[in-house]
């Protein structure tokens, strides 16, 4: 969608608060965000970063402006002195032409939790550096994380699950690692973006090539991770039996053979 992010700050100090009470200042910031959801793309984008910060998601021709306006005139109204604050804003566009809605819509989720984790370290002066710099970064690392699943440029490595007692290998659990860059990193990042259920997906479809290819003849059993996100993903969940289903018949008529 063609839509814009406009970060307003209420700029309202800790004595204005004091100055016109907390069931004003309250009441203020009900009555905002009730203007910002209005005017938000589709009734939930807007949020609050901190006391005095909030940010809209907003269709390009909704004007930044007018939103201004409205608050102004709300501060003014619950102000006992009729002076109320300034409101300040600003608006960004990112220039997504070469990205795709879905990697679009991923780094931008991204950037927005980048954007909740600094909090109120985001200024109005910072907001539009800020936003291109992450989304051009994480666009990309996006786009590089897509193609290491694609082309399953990981590798699996199997730590024994020892019994005390006997000293024997009760299973194996199959950890992966990249082949470039830390695994930990990817894996949480992968989880930012949302595509941990694809990733795991790889992982899983490659755990059962190599029971079927290496594992087959042995009595070994095996173990593998899944993210959170997965499992709660219905998509996944339909996905992974569809692979399971498949590799299980494919591993039954080798046995057979």
């Amino acid at each position: 969608q063609d839509v814009s992010l406009t970060l307003f700050d209420f700029a309202a100090s800790a004595t204005k608060k004091e100055q016109i009470g907390a069931k004003a200042w309250q009441e203020f910031l009900d009555s905002a965000s009730e203007i910002l959801i209005l005017h938000s793309f589709d009734g939930r984008t807007a949020g609050k970063i901190g006391e005095w910060r909030s940010i809209l998601i907003h269709e390009k021709t909704t004007r930044a402006e007018e939103i201004s306006e409205q608050l102004s005139a709300l501060a003014k109204r619950i102000d006992p002195q009729g002076t109320g604050f300034e409101i300040k804003f600003k608006t960004v566009r990112a220039d997504m032409k070469d990205i795709s809605p879905r990697d679009t819509n991923r780094a931008l989720l991204y950037t927005l939790q980048e954007f909740e984790r600094l909090g109120t370290d985001i200024g109005i002066q910072t907001l539009k550096q800020g936003f291109d710099m992450h989304l051009a970064s994480n666009a990309q690392k996006t786009k590089e994380l897509q193609t290491i699943i694609e082309r399953t440029q990981f590798n699996l490595y199997f730590q024994p699950i020892v019994d005390r007692k006997t000293k024997e290998a009760n299973y194996y659990e199959m950890l992966c690692r990249f082949e470039n860059g830390e695994t930990t990193d990817w894996v949480r990042f992968g989880e930012d973006v949302g595509l941990a259920p694809q990733f795991d997906l790889a992982v899983f479809d490659r755990a059962l090539q190599y029971i079927k290819f290496k594992g087959g003849q042995t009595r070994h059993k095996f173990t593998m991770n899944l993210s959170a996100q997965s499992i709660e993903d219905a998509n996944f969940c339909e996905k992974f039996m569809e692979i399971l289903e498949k590799k299980r018949l494919m591993i039954y008529s080798l046995l057979r053979e």
